[in-house]
């Protein structure tokens, strides 16, 4: 399966996060963390997120 470049706008802060775990090594680059985390929700579903953002919208 080929892959299809896109881009995206994230927070600063995101962004820093994203960088400090690259630089540890624990993603090869940016892509590469992305990737893997939407693998992971894809995997386990989105139900948490869901709920936490409908909580939220509720309070």
């Amino acid at each position: 399966m080929g892959k299809i470049k896109i881009s995206t706008t994230i927070d600063e802060k995101l962004v820093q996060w994203i960088d400090e775990l690259v630089s540890r090594g624990l993603f090869r680059n940016r892509s590469h963390l992305i990737e893997e985390v939407l693998k992971y929700v894809q995997k386990n579903g989105v139900e948490k997120i869901i709920i936490e953002k409908i909580e939220t919208i509720t309070q």
